[in-house]
């Protein structure tokens, strides 16, 4: 039994691979056999994925939680795995299939034109090289890989979209990671649970977009980052630096921020870590080098100049039926704590219930209100752990800080803030997973109390009973 469900899940994700390759080849036909796979792929894996039963006494027990479904062993990882790319995959193909993936994605256009180039310099119809291979720039990555595969299968949005809800599957096992790092291996499952079903990560996976690979970047960071923090080696140094260099090839402005993160948690430490404050700094001065930050960027991040940067790009992003926050003024420090309070309530919640314009509010409006419940969990968790036991927390906390604070002067719109936001949640859905396994605990444990109790005192005596009678 345990080998043919092995070959039932290799044969399973092999048809996911050979189908994803024939959307690119012959859209329509692809199309239709990826869809009808990724269907047969979500009723396979949820048909498979039981409650773990204790007994025969389990059909009495409480009906199976959330937490029922989170994997226990690698048959069920794999399963709950291929059931998260399967659905990443229809809902891709739905929205790119249709005229939906202008509404999501309009950036999708910009990568394919950027890839147009990077192709035809390869195939030497173009002599001199794009603006964005002659130097690291934010669009190097992404664009070259869509170059890539318009260059193999001559399409990229297909093929870039799909390829990214693989890339969807393994950003929600990296934040499943910091969770286990941080609290244990029952948070690592739950953690998994809610990064791989959250709407709108199964969303931005699913499009031509660098958003996920964005998130990656961040947890890796973060990983590689509390690694360091532990002990100083040659792996520790090349993961903190790979990692800083993923985030310059797709988010440069982040630099400086998680550089000024990582700095800060090490004034929570000991002093015996000073090495390792040592060597983060020396990866962060290389890579600023590198995308011209000058001296860890760090001038440019508290200089009045970046308060005025920060107006002039919100003023940008502040077009549209979504827009928010025009006439605000954030050019001087003032002014950029007074918009603050405004800002990160649209950074984590925009939607606002009383906002909503649109059928992509509408539709963005339910995550809001479920996001907001995960959010309170996380922040509670985030609380706890710095007043217990702050410094291995510590990392992760100050990131989320910095990113909300500077995205919350920056952004002007609610959809560039939805995208944005996903950066945030990713790193706060682990505390939530903590905290969500800290009241389990705590419910198990009252339960267990109240069955020993009624196991050592004896059922109540029924009235008119001589035990009654006597008492």
């Amino acid at each position: 039994m345990g080998h043919s469900n092995i070959h039932l899940n290799a044969s399973a994700l092999l048809l996911v691979l050979l189908s994803a390759l024939s959307v690119t080849m012959w859209p329509v036909v692809g199309a239709a056999t990826i869809s009808a796979v990724a269907l047969l792929l979500i009723l396979v894996a949820a048909s498979r994925i039981r409650s773990p039963s204790t007994g025969p006494s389990s059909s009495l027990a409480k009906p199976p939680s959330v937490t029922a479904l989170a994997p226990t062993t690698g048959k069920q990882l794999l399963r709950l795995l291929l059931l998260a790319l399967g659905i990443r995959m229809a809902i891709s193909l739905l929205v790119n299939s249709t005229t939906l993936w202008l509404s999501f994605s309009p950036d999708a256009i910009g990568w394919e034109n950027l890839g147009t180039l990077f192709r035809d310099y390869l195939l030497g119809r173009q002599i001199d090289p794009p603006s964005f291979l002659q130097s690291f720039q934010s669009q190097t990555f992404y664009a070259s890989l869509n170059g890539l595969f318009l260059l193999a299968f001559g399409s990229s949005r297909f093929t870039a979209s799909l390829f990214n809800c693989f890339v969807g599957v393994g950003v929600a096992l990296l934040s499943a990671q910091l969770a286990r790092r941080l609290h244990g291996e029952e948070a690592r499952r739950r953690c998994l649970l809610l990064c791989l079903f959250f709407p709108s990560l199964v969303l931005w996976s699913g499009l031509n977009l660098r958003e996920v690979w964005a998130h990656g970047a961040i947890l890796l960071f973060v990983l590689s980052g509390m690694r360091i923090r532990e002990r100083v080696d040659l792996v520790s140094l090349s993961l903190l630096f790979g990692a800083l260099f993923a985030v310059g090839l797709l988010r440069p402005y982040l630099i400086p921020l998680l550089g000024l993160s990582l700095a800060a948690s090490f004034f929570v430490i000991r002093l015996r870590q000073l090495p390792a404050i040592v060597a983060a700094i020396l990866a962060l001065v290389m890579v600023s080098k590198s995308f011209d930050f000058g001296l860890f960027g760090v001038d440019e991040l508290i200089s009045v100049e970046s308060l005025q940067t920060a107006q002039r790009l919100r003023s940008g992003l502040a077009y549209g039926g979504s827009a928010y926050g025009q006439n605000a003024d954030t050019s001087t420090l003032s002014g950029a704590l007074t918009y603050l309070p405004w800002g990160l309530l649209q950074f984590y919640f925009s939607p606002l219930p009383w906002s909503v314009r649109s059928w992509q509010q509408l539709l963005a409006a339910p995550e809001v209100f479920i996001w907001a419940g995960l959010a309170y969990q996380g922040f509670r968790q985030i609380l706890s752990d710095l007043a217990r036991k702050g410094t291995a927390s510590v990392l992760p906390v100050l990131v989320v800080l910095t990113l909300s604070l500077a995205y919350s002067l920056v952004s002007g719109n609610e959809g560039t803030a939805f995208r944005h936001r996903a950066q945030v949640v990713v790193l706060i859905l682990p505390f939530t997973a903590a905290w969500q396994t800290r009241r389990s605990r705590t419910a198990e444990q009252g339960g267990s109390r109240l069955d020993a109790s009624s196991r050592i005192q004896g059922p109540e005596p029924a009235s008119g009973t001589a035990a009654g009678h006597y008492a």
